[in-house]
């Protein structure tokens, strides 16, 4: 996992995704988290822009 090594040395987890749906586990565990930012790995053929808008609701603001 690429992003492994980054999510370690940032403090923050790693969660995977579906490229055209947000798995509820994964939206629950945003919101538990309500983080700062949200780093997304891969192109829109891994994670697709609907799913990359969906996620950035989660961000405290």
């Amino acid at each position: 996992m690429a992003g492994a090594a980054a999510a370690g040395h940032l403090g923050g987890p790693v969660l995977l995704t579906e490229p055209g749906a947000l798995p509820a586990v994964v939206s629950a565990e945003l919101a538990r988290l309500k983080p700062q930012r949200i780093v997304i790995l891969g192109g829109t053929g891994a994670v697709s822009e609907a799913v990359k808008k969906q996620a950035e609701t989660y961000i405290r603001r």
